[in-house]
């Protein structure tokens, strides 16, 4: 093995390493744990939230939310889905081609560092789905085997956490893309139809858009410090982690003449 392999060998198990030692994290994951259990009991999903913050500012644990996984399985479970996603990455984009300098190294310190922020989250899954769903939405056209693999992909993700629903503005992207340069639409139509088709093969069937449109209209109520813009500067590390790792892919992509052949890709708008 090159020596430059061996030590982005190195950071990749030092990378993994770490995501194994960190601390287990006890907030939203016992929360939608104990939404989960709720609903398999009653096969209705609350309108109305019983577990998370209330005024004595104490998480509700529901003795139930150990029945079937206690919070330790979960949180292996989901640091394995990360783990896979980081090796994917590493076997597939790392490895291969990334050339052994600074800047790239404080690139992936950057990636691996914010993908641990929210480590112990249901919405981490996303991470892995979207791993292993990145070149398929990348290609121009689907054969019968591509298309297999994103529609079960996009099912599993639909009824794993509502992440998925980033991918819209992807689509919507790609989209814009196609009619701009003239490509053909209908592996765009098929991947939006796809998504349409798994969002209702949900628990929720056709309820699943009243139930985001209630989720969006009772969040614009919320006070949520984590969600707000890089910009404001709320919770500083983070954004001058987001604007950092944002810097550095642009100048990567801007010295290898990338960086229109990037605008061109429906991820670009990932970036935003």
């Amino acid at each position: 093995m090159h020596s430059k392999q061996f030590l982005m060998t190195i950071f990749f198990v030092l990378a993994v390493f770490r995501l194994f030692i960190i601390p287990q994290g006890t907030g939203d994951l016992a929360i939608w744990i104990a939404d989960g259990l709720s609903f398999l009991e009653n096969f209705q999903i609350q309108r109305v939230d019983t577990f998370t913050l209330h005024k004595s500012l104490e998480f509700i644990y529901p003795a139930r939310i150990y029945k079937f996984l206690d919070l330790s399985g979960v949180t292996i479970f989901i640091r394995l889905c990360l783990a896979l996603a980081i090796w994917i990455n590493y076997k597939k984009y790392i490895s291969p081609s990334m050339p052994w300098n600074i800047i790239n190294l404080m690139t992936i310190i950057c990636a691996s560092i914010g993908m641990t922020l929210f480590l112990d989250r249901p919405a981490c899954l996303g991470i892995l789905y979207a791993t292993i769903l990145f070149p398929y939405l990348m290609k121009e056209s689907l054969d019968k085997k591509d298309s297999l693999i994103v529609f079960l992909c996009f099912i599993l993700w639909s009824n794993t956490h509502s992440s998925i629903l980033i991918l819209a503005p992807v689509i919507a992207y790609k989209f814009l893309l196609s009619l701009f340069f003239k490509k053909e639409l209908r592996t765009t139509f098929i991947i939006g139809l796809f998504l349409s088709l798994s969002l209702l093969m949900t628990p929720e069937g056709f309820n699943i858009f009243e139930y985001v449109y209630s989720t969006v209209s009772v969040s614009k109520g919320r006070t949520i410090s984590e969600w707000s813009h890089a910009f404001e500067f709320i919770h500083p590390e983070m954004s001058l982690l987001y604007f950092a790792t944002f810097l550095l892919l642009f100048f990567q992509l801007y010295r290898h003449n990338k960086l229109i052949d990037a605008i061109k890709t429906p991820f670009f708008v990932l970036f935003f």
